[in-house]
């Protein structure tokens, strides 16, 4: 998750946080600013990740429950 809010806000020093249990539950922070940025987009991250513009995400059993599919 780390790897994909420094992708998807263009920010090295991005962080994933999560504010609950919940698959939708992870934010970026911004530790230069101290702000929380935003959501990640999952299914991006594994577009990106996977060079594959029809890999998607799903989630189940919680905020590490998420896995990529790529096909």
């Amino acid at each position: 998750m780390q790897a994909c809010c420094q992708e998807q806000y263009s920010n090295g020093s991005e962080q994933a946080i999560t504010d609950g249990s919940g698959c939708n539950d992870w934010q970026c922070y911004n530790p230069n600013t101290g702000n929380v940025d935003g959501g990640i987009n999952v299914s991006e991250c594994c577009q990106v990740t996977y060079s594959n513009g029809a890999a998607y995400s799903g989630c189940s059993g919680g905020e590490y429950g998420w896995t990529c599919y790529a096909p």
